[in-house]
């Protein structure tokens, strides 16, 4: 299994690449999500776009998987097949840049449950939804994703919809957590988790 930090999206919200902002204790987003991927024993890998992969300053020493030109999907889809593409027989452990308040302990469970090999896919749900973006996903999985994205006539960039269809392993967030899985989109919301580590102190 491999780790893979999705990094590689735009935000005109946010004014800046989101794995480049600094979250409290002076790590970038994507640098704590590499320590966290990392803490379970992974080899880790940062998914950009073909902008930030030119960007020696925000790949930084980090290895990393550009989006490959030949996948026909956009956002966390196509950063999720283009490391498949290059590990094709690798399970991918998956979690996005912009969810800094996911803790160790939720990412060990998963790798738990991944251990007992009884699904293709393993997800936390919120509110009956899943949270794709933290998640793994197994080879055989990731092949079948693929394919139906190489043969449809209709686009999908939805994870929400791939991750329905596969024999998926669905795991509850208690109430009292959810929001350590909130996908931070905007300056106030880093703003918000500033004031929130401030108030820990």
């Amino acid at each position: 299994m491999i780790g893979i930090i999705l990094a590689g999206g735009d935000s005109l919200r946010m004014g800046q690449d989101k794995a480049t902002i600094q979250m409290p204790h002076g790590l970038t987003m994507a640098e704590l999500t590499f320590k966290k991927l990392s803490s379970i024993g992974l080899s880790v890998y940062l998914s950009v776009n073909q902008r930030q992969s030119q960007d020696p300053a925000f790949v930084k020493d980090m290895r990393y998987i550009t989006d490959s030109r030949d996948i026909y999907a956009a956002g966390p889809l196509v950063g999720l097949l283009s490391a498949h593409l290059q590990f094709p027989e690798d399970d991918i452990f998956v979690l996005a840049c912009n969810m800094p308040l996911v803790k160790v302990d939720y990412l060990d469970h998963l790798f738990d449950e991944w251990l007992k090999r009884s699904h293709d896919v393993y997800v936390y749900q919120r509110g009956g939804r899943a949270e794709p973006l933290c998640g793994i996903y197994t080879h055989e999985s990731l092949k079948v994703i693929d394919y139906l994205v190489d043969t449809s006539t209709r686009k999908n960039n939805s994870l929400q919809y791939y991750v329905q269809g596969l024999n998926t392993c669905y795991m509850p967030i208690p109430k009292s957590d959810e929001e350590v899985f909130i996908t931070v989109n905007t300056p106030q919301q880093v703003k918000n988790i500033f004031e929130m580590a401030a108030s820990e102190l």
